[in-house]
């Protein structure tokens, strides 16, 4: 279902029943069309003014057969097809469409799409791909209350996706980027309202761009586990036991895709990844004092360290520039903390006076679980020179809110190397 619609239809989906022109079922003057796999119903006296009848009908048959070829080879049938035909409402909905719960399942469809941002039957194209794939997910789901169940942002980022794959030139799914990309900091698997489950879809496109094909085989796990657990699925998917390393991993990269949007190597491959918005990102300090230790003896010189938290499977984004009153090169120690273990990603993207941006992970290690980053030419004249760093935490945990982390970013002097953060809350430079 795309959009606000879930809630309204709600109700309706417990009873299998879908609101249609008529409340009650019956049209005024049903027209009724058939294709090999669908049964398609109209209201004949409200046709839409940019498209006769039979011009729109032809056209909805025609990408409803497409939807069938395209996705059923990989993903399998609909529950109650080919035997039955799966039935179609075309009405004034006033929004993309909706499908219900059903063997077979139905779906709902707009009758032209007046008033929308784009044209007609682009909106007919990826409506009937995204609600085609809800129809085959049901063949994965126990019942219609899992169905209708918690896992929304599964459901609908995984039908966006679809509409992506079927039509790589429309790039829908940038119309839901700035949903995710504005708010990082909220978890992945608990963004289940307005556009926000819709949005999930840029993971979703990253998992299928790593790892081809996974995107069946989490529905494969997710039925297995009784649909339990998404997460789960994808762990198992990814040849993880449960939620494991390769998860993390995948989550911790694409946490820097995000940053990094259509970069070749770091970034999504999608052709419309160059018209992704920017991150939401966090600074936590433009003045020179805030982090540049000037006093200090030759053994140790403390300050208390910023702490920030993040919730499971999400990411923040923490800009330090270079400060306007700095004028040579210096040193940036970049210092990470982990607090509690080692469930943690971190990168950090160096930004040059040229533009170039610079990907390096920086790895925990110890018992503290610290990680340290010195970058010698910080605040430079030159083009080669690093003008801002981005560090990226994502948290790699499949549940957890609010959980405690440590950065230091600190301009030094030239003969300080290393940064470390302490778990009492005291870092010391060696």
């Amino acid at each position: 279902m795309k959009k606000l619609t879930l809630l309204f239809l709600f109700n309706f989906f417990l009873k299998n029943i879908c609101f249609a022109y008529d409340p009650f079922g019956v049209y005024k003057n049903e027209g009724i069309a058939s294709t090999t796999h669908f049964e398609i119903h109209w209201e004949k006296d409200n046709a839409d003014v940019n498209y006769s009848p039979n011009v729109w009908i032809d056209k909805v048959k025609l990408y409803l057969e497409d939807a069938w070829n395209f996705q059923t080879p990989t993903y399998g049938t609909p529950p109650g097809t080919p035997t039955n035909k799966i039935r179609i409402d075309i009405w004034n909905h006033s929004d993309y469409g909706c499908t219900a719960w059903g063997s077979p399942p139905s779906i709902e469809i707009d009758n032209g799409y007046v008033g929308f941002t784009r044209l007609g039957e682009v909106n007919l194209k990826i409506t009937i791909a995204h609600e085609f794939f809800h129809c085959i997910q049901q063949r994965y789901y126990l019942s219609e209350i899992a169905f209708r169940g918690q896992h929304v942002w599964f459901r609908e980022g995984t039908a966006t996706w679809m509409e992506d794959k079927m039509y790589t030139d429309i790039n829908s799914y940038l119309d839901y980027a700035d949903s995710f990309l504005s708010n990082p900091q909220t978890s992945l698997e608990i963004r289940n309202g307005g556009n926000d489950p819709y949005s999930t879809v840029l993971f979703w496109m990253y998992l299928e761009q790593k790892y081809h094909g996974k995107i069946k085989d989490v529905l494969v796990n997710f039925k297995n586990n009784g649909n339990t657990s998404v997460l789960s699925a994808i762990g198992c998917a990814l040849g993880d036991a449960d939620f494991g390393d390769n998860f993390k991993k995948l989550f911790k990269d694409f946490s820097l895709a995000c940053y990094m949007k259509d970069d070749p190597v770091y970034g999504f491959t999608d052709d419309g990844a160059s018209q992704l918005p920017d991150v939401e990102c966090v600074s936590p300090a433009d003045d020179i004092d805030d982090y540049y230790i000037d006093t200090f003896d030759e053994t140790t010189a403390k300050i208390i360290p910023k702490e920030r938290t993040l919730n499971h499977l999400a990411a923040s984004y923490v800009v330090v520039n270079k400060p306007s009153t700095l004028t040579e090169k210096t040193i940036l120690n970049v210092c990470t903390d982990g607090i509690a273990d080692t469930d943690w990603g971190f990168w950090a993207v160096k930004v040059l006076n040229d533009g170039t941006e610079q990907p390096e992970e920086i790895t925990l290690e110890g018992a503290k679980f610290v990680g340290n980053k010195g970058y010698d030419n910080f605040g430079g004249s030159s083009p080669t020179d690093i003008k801002q760093i981005v560090l990226i935490p994502s948290r790699l945990r499949k549940i957890g809110t609010n959980e405690p982390y440590k950065y230091l970013a600190a301009i030094t002097p030239s003969y300080l190397k290393k940064a470390e953060i302490y778990q009492d809350g005291i870092k010391k430079y060696e």
